[in-house]
């Protein structure tokens, strides 16, 4: 993934969301539009913004673990499996990525090793 934002500055981003949120209709009317509802609408957007921001980050981390050669719990050779997606439970509300997997046929396993490295 390239990260074109050289160097865009929060402000920078701030006029982004800001154009969202009027592009959507989320603040209704701009000239009556109450701070409650600026404040909430403001809140729910990066809300959404800081879990796809996790996820991504989340699947990135999981693309440079080293693959598990070895099962953990007997010792044997894992074989890679495909990718799968995993919930979390976050601050901001559920992220979903992807995440590497092995299987131990020894022990009849799955193990997901990024998941542990990075504590979860």
């Amino acid at each position: 993934m390239e990260l074109t934002t050289g160097s865009m500055s929060s402000d920078q981003i701030a006029d982004i969301v800001v154009r969202k949120l009027l592009e959507m209709g989320a603040i209704g009317k701009l000239a009556t539009a109450t701070m409650d509802t600026i404040e909430t609408e403001s809140i729910s957007l990066m809300d959404e913004v800081t879990r796809n921001v996790m996820a991504k980050v989340l699947a990135l981390q999981s693309s440079e673990t080293q693959a598990s050669q070895q099962c953990p719990k007997c010792g044997s050779r894992c074989c890679d499996k495909p990718p799968q997606g995993k919930l979390l439970e976050t601050r901001r509300g559920k992220v979903n990525f992807q995440t590497s997997v092995f299987r131990c046929e020894a022990c009849r396993l799955d193990f997901f090793p990024s998941v542990r490295s990075f504590g979860v």
